[in-house]
């Protein structure tokens, strides 16, 4: 597992104003007098974007076409989300980085196991839960 990125950004299109998309590619489009023009093509989908294997080749990418609005997200292996929080790591190989949702749920899991095995009698997944939001 490792972590993608996405390009993620607003674009203003006449019917809702902005809209959030993700960064396809530039595709060269004769538009107008026959001349040659770059158009960037974006997704409503995180399907249809481009991933990256660095932060830094995201960020290459919005510099490289001006892609004013536009930021670098990590993308979830697990789930396929692009989320803005700090990370949690998962607990499959202690490296890859995860979204916070994804890291909750292997914790949860982990904790059931040993409930379920009888290994951890004094806790609840409650009590698991408010020492979290402390």
């Amino acid at each position: 597992m490792k972590t993608k990125y996405v390009v993620k950004g607003l674009v203003d299109d006449s019917y809702s104003k902005e809209t959030v998309a993700y960064f396809t590619r530039v595709e060269e489009q004769i538009i107008w007098n026959n001349k040659p023009f770059d158009v960037r093509v974006c997704s409503e989908v995180i399907e249809g974007a481009t991933f990256y294997d660095s932060y830094q080749d995201a960020l290459d990418t919005i510099r490289e076409y001006s892609l004013h609005n536009f930021e670098p997200y990590p993308v979830c292996p697990i789930c396929n989300r692009d989320y803005s929080e700090h990370p949690a790591i998962s607990r499959n190989d202690n490296k890859t980085e995860i979204c916070p949702n994804c890291g909750m749920q292997e914790a949860l899991n982990i904790f059931k196991e040993f409930k379920k095995n009888g290994e951890c009698e004094t806790f609840s997944v409650n009590n698991v839960l408010e020492g979290l939001l402390w």
